[in-house]
């Protein structure tokens, strides 16, 4: 289809750009702090003079040279990593975090997973993609002015949920999870989110296509997945170029808006 005006899906996908209200998680690994007590050294043959400067007092015996407190020894002075200190990615930081550039199905799961957490009755609803490739992806290394994204919007029954992945200039949880969203405009769910084919093959599917022309990553070029029951099912749309395609995707690409 030729566009002259906004899409309603065009629409759907711009909504997208709703604005952001964290609940992420921190990294709690930060509890393995140094303990020293045990293994301090005294030694009483220096003091400080109160001006500042040290003196060595030789009216006493030395205290303290070859006791059992090295600062290395039975105590936790060195803080030697026993402790969750270091980070190493049990929780919501960057050991755990998906990656930057891949398709769609590799972050499925993640987001899944997160809505899950908010509320165990949530539902997938739609699917936006901002920037895409003509391999399916999305670039979000690097700064690309909080535009590229991917964007997974949940119904349910406390209330809306979005878990978006967003370019490294975002400098808030990766991913961003907003809830309640008020960018989340499709009603219907998508029924087995697994089953649908991932964005790789949308764009391959798009490009065949007479008249679509190619993807490149153009923050216009967008992608889509939602339901619905009057289309048929399960379906997508790219809107690129100047056109816009559309397909339904149960048993293979239906197509029911043509680029021309």
């Amino acid at each position: 289809m030729r566009i002259t005006a906004p899409l309603v899906f065009a629409l759907s996908t711009l909504a997208s750009l709703g604005g952001c209200t964290v609940t992420g998680g921190e990294d709690e690994g930060s509890d393995a702090t140094s303990d020293a007590s045990s293994g301090s050294l005294t030694d009483s043959s220096s003091s400080t003079t109160s001006e500042g400067s040290s003196s060595s007092e030789s009216s006493g015996p030395e205290t303290g040279g070859d006791g059992d407190g090295d600062g290395d020894g039975d105590g936790d002075g060195t803080g030697d990593g026993d402790g969750d200190g270091t980070g190493d990615g049990d929780g919501d930081g960057d050991g755990d975090a998906p990656p930057r550039v891949e398709t769609m199905l590799v972050y499925l799961d993640d987001a899944l997973e997160r809505a899950a957490d908010i509320d165990g009755g949530a539902y997938l609803v739609q699917i936006n993609a901002i920037g895409i490739e003509g391999d399916g992806t999305v670039d979000l290394e690097g700064s690309t002015g909080f535009v590229r994204r991917w964007n997974f919007g949940f119904k349910s029954p406390s209330g809306d949920i979005s878990v978006i992945y967003m370019s490294e200039d975002w400098t808030g949880d990766y991913p961003q999870v907003e809830f309640p969203a008020g960018n989340v405009v499709s009603t219907e769910a998508i029924t087995n989110p697994a089953a649908l084919p991932d964005s790789d093959a949308v764009a391959a599917a798009f490009a065949a296509e007479s008249g679509c022309g190619s993807l490149d990553g153009n923050e216009s070029a967008s992608l889509l997945y939602r339901h619905d029951t009057g289309l048929g099912g399960n379906l997508v749309q790219v809107t690129a170029n100047g056109v816009s395609w559309g397909a339904t995707t149960d048993g293979g690409f239906g197509v029911w808006d043509s680029c021309l």
